[in-house]
């Protein structure tokens, strides 16, 4: 019996190698004929193209030492240049401690809200329910200006969802949450030092993503099994039906998606079906352009909050390594997000992508 590991992509892959690495059996199976999942690269004309940006943040030195000891990867650091383009402006992110940037009535609407927000906590206490979906959260935390200006209308593109039925179990420190004292400070001048929790980041010198895909990949891909389709899985026998083949299994790990993985267990109890028919995902379709001429400003990405437009965020290859395009050339990736169908025609998008960017 092995050690069975569910798809070779980045995290199947580096699930493998520490496996490797403490002398432990295994095996990956992967149903495509390569590697790598969406951390890949394709090169055309000389311009290096990533499955839409993919960027690397190390939350411990043994994260960081993993890609550049034990892979030999050398990496290039960058600190994080990005931005929000709304009403015609481009606002340092995060957009709640820029408000300097903004124009003055919508600055005004910002601080406003938040003056507001600070006069009834004065007045009832700071006693009320903590809220349990993004909106709510969103306009208490930042304000109704804030929250209707950026917060709001850009991750309803980017999830698809009515906000009053997103989460909040996501957050984390993804989105810096600061008090209500530096955001109106921010209304001044730009705040100091780093914020987020990616104030740099880090990209392979030479090539694109795959660069670390292959590497690892390389030092298993005795382990790794291509072109396999995974029928079911039985938890209770630990075994899994491949290819028509009845396979033992020690223990299981998976690196899919997990609705994907549940549809393959027959034997799920009625209630857990009904709870994996609930569960929802978006899809991002993304648009890798390279076209001579240097782009004429230094973002790593922009997002776009505004309904105008149907992509929610921009990113540069070219500024972010220039061994990803050709001399004096730029390189881009627009995202898009939907769940069942695209809410867009492709087309008439790509003329109006193209209208943008010529000005």
């Amino acid at each position: 019996m092995s050690n069975i590991i569910i798809g070779a992509g980045i995290s199947g892959l580096t699930l493998g190698n520490l496996c490797q690495q403490k002398k432990i059996n295994f095996k990956i199976l992967e149903k495509e004929e390569e590697p790598g999942g969406l951390c890949r690269t394709v090169k055309v004309n000389d311009f290096l193209f990533d499955k839409t940006g993919h960027l690397l943040y190390f939350r411990s030195k043994r994260e960081e030492d993993f890609i550049r000891k034990y892979l030999r990867i050398p990496l290039l650091k960058q600190e994080r240049n990005s931005a929000i383009f709304y009403k015609n402006n481009f606002i340092p992110y995060p957009f709640q401690l820029n408000l300097w940037a903004l124009p003055k009535v919508e600055k005004n609407k910002c601080i406003s809200s938040i003056m507001s927000l600070s006069r009834d906590i004065l007045k009832k206490g700071n006693n009320n329910k903590p809220p349990e979906n993004f909106e709510d959260w969103a306009r208490i935390s930042f304000g109704d200006g804030i929250a209707e200006k950026f917060m709001l209308p850009y991750n309803k593109k980017l999830w698809r969802i009515p906000l009053k039925k997103l989460s909040l179990g996501w957050l984390g420190d993804f989105v810096p949450n600061p008090d209500y004292a530096q955001i109106l400070m921010s209304a001044d001048e730009p705040p100091e030092g780093s914020i987020g929790y990616n104030p740099h980041f880090y990209y392979p010198q030479n090539g694109g993503i795959q660069t670390i895909t292959d590497a690892l990949y390389s030092r298993i891909k005795r382990n790794v099994k291509l072109e396999l389709n995974l029928e079911s899985i039985n938890p209770l026998k630990k075994t899994i039906t491949v290819n028509g083949k009845q396979v033992k299994y020690s223990t299981l790990s998976s690196s899919i998606p997990l609705k994907n993985l549940m549809q393959l267990i027959p034997s799920l109890p009625d209630n857990i079906k009904n709870i994996v028919k609930d569960l929802h995902s978006i899809s991002v379709l993304y648009l890798n352009i390279g076209f001579s001429g240097q782009c004429h400003h230094k973002y790593h990405w922009i997002y776009f909050p505004e309904s105008k437009f149907n992509f929610y965020r921009i990113g540069f290859y070219n500024n972010i390594s220039p061994s990803l395009v050709p001399k004096d050339s730029t390189s881009i990736y627009v995202e898009f997000s939907y769940r069942e169908k695209l809410p867009f025609n492709l087309c008439n998008l790509l003329k109006k992508l193209l209208n943008l960017l010529k000005s």
